[in-house]
């Protein structure tokens, strides 16, 4: 009668500290200007995935990318009364047992 229903929680994305204000900063004035630096040095691949190499006569820079995902058992499984309008909301990552699965990617050479 009132809009609620018994459910579990509606999930949002994670929430991490990524946008700080120091680590924005950081990444605009430090990482970004030292890799578009890099970038120059490094091989790149058209459409039709033809490799090009850098010119220019200095050491090739060659970049690994590194992926990882964390998968948590029972994250988040909380019920409660919410409201039939309610939207997810952004929530911490949880605690407890994980695996983590990890490659890095380099592709440059496969």
């Amino acid at each position: 009668m009132l809009g609620y229903c018994y459910q579990s929680t509606p999930k949002g994305q994670y929430v991490n500290s990524h946008e700080r204000k120091d680590i924005v900063t950081y990444w605009e004035k430090v990482f970004l200007p030292k890799w578009k630096r890099f970038t120059s040095r490094m091989a790149v691949w058209d459409k039709d995935l033809q490799e090009h190499l850098p010119t220019g006569g200095e050491k090739r820079a060659i970049s690994w990318f590194h992926n990882k995902s964390v998968f948590y058992a029972h994250n988040q499984q909380k019920k409660g009364w919410h409201h039939k309008d309610a939207g997810a909301k952004p929530y911490m990552k949880g605690e407890g047992a994980s695996l983590m699965i990890t490659d890095f990617v380099l592709a440059d050479f496969g």
